[in-house]
């Protein structure tokens, strides 16, 4: 029962409805004047739902503000922290760390954020909605992404979305309460690792930063990239036999580190690779390669089982 008349703009039908079923519909009107705009549902709009007998829809009415010179919004996705174990790093409310997601006011209005949303989804912009919260001009806002979807309406308090950011590197998008949702910004972010955090410089180039600012400007960076992973002449498995073992990177100029004790290697930790290892019993080798002005390569495990021994 949607009809264009069910609908009234400062009094004055839509000229068109576009629509079925459940929805959504698209209301079109003639432009209003600009200043304050009443909406409502007409008294006797005949609209029902599909219960047996059926119940008529409640209706309402809003008012906002029509501002054709009005500034679009200008918030972007400023620095993201995917990857964190250092507990010197910003913790939420309950003393744990999480992943998080900063944002930043460029423009000159304050922006209320209610009704607008993150989502690590591009098919589904509705995943997050953000509650009334209010952003000003030339400042920061810090989320939560620990999934533990906390939208609390006192002013102040940490907010949480209901997902967590992928260290391997995903999507992630900020769009406005419009419908459909319009993308404002959105961040198609690399590989991460432990306690760095991306983001963008003072240049507004994209870059990995050492030390993370949440809430804060970005610093200086000379991270320039992520050294690619260390690959293993002879893949994991069950042997009988001695062999040879060759550890190598396509980083030129790289440091390669392994250790045989279960830990991680860091940049200071673990045997520095300096030529075949001879593998004659149950190894459990762990490596990785450093370079200066790059972040360290993911971790490489492999076991080699001697079932004789």
């Amino acid at each position: 029962g949607v009809d264009a008349s069910d609908l009234l703009n400062k009094g004055s039908a839509a000229a068109s409805v576009s629509g079925s079923q459940a929805g959504p519909y698209v209301f079109q009107f003639t432009p209003p004047t600009t200043g304050l705009v009443q909406v409502a549902w007409a008294p006797a709009h005949g609209i029902v739902d599909t219960a047996l007998p059926p119940n008529a829809f409640a209706g309402g009415n809003w008012t906002y503000t029509l501002d054709p010179n009005s500034v679009p919004a200008d918030i972007r996705i400023n620095e993201i922290l995917a990857a964190t174990l250092n507990p010197n790093q910003l913790t939420d409310e309950d003393g744990e760390l999480q992943d998080w997601i900063e944002l930043y006011n460029r423009g000159t209005n304050p922006v209320n954020l209610l009704g607008w949303s993150l989502t690590d989804d591009r098919q589904d912009p509705d995943r997050w909605i953000f509650p009334a919260v209010t952003l000003g001009a030339g400042q920061y806002l810090v989320v939560f992404a620990s999934a533990k979807d906390s939208k609390p309406t006192t002013p102040g308090l940490p907010l949480h979305t209901n997902f967590k950011l992928s260290s391997a590197g995903e999507f992630l998008g900020l769009y406005n309460a419009e419908s459909p949702r319009a993308a404002v910004s959105t961040l198609d972010f690399p590989e991460q690792r432990n306690d760095s955090s991306y983001g963008y410089d003072a240049q507004d180039q994209l870059r990995y930063f050492a030390t993370p600012t949440p809430g804060g400007p970005n610093g200086v960076s000379t991270i320039v990239g992520v050294v690619p992973p260390v690959h293993f002449s002879v893949s994991r498995g069950i042997f009988d036999q001695p062999f040879t073992l060759h550890l190598t990177t396509p980083q030129t100029g790289a440091t390669i580190r392994y250790t045989t004790d279960g830990s991680e290697p860091s940049a200071t930790t673990g045997q520095v690779y300096s030529g075949p290892i001879q593998i004659s019993g149950t190894t459990i080798l762990r490596t990785a390669a450093f370079h200066a002005n790059y972040l360290p390569s993911s971790v490489g495990t492999h076991t080699y089982l001697f079932l004789d021994q």
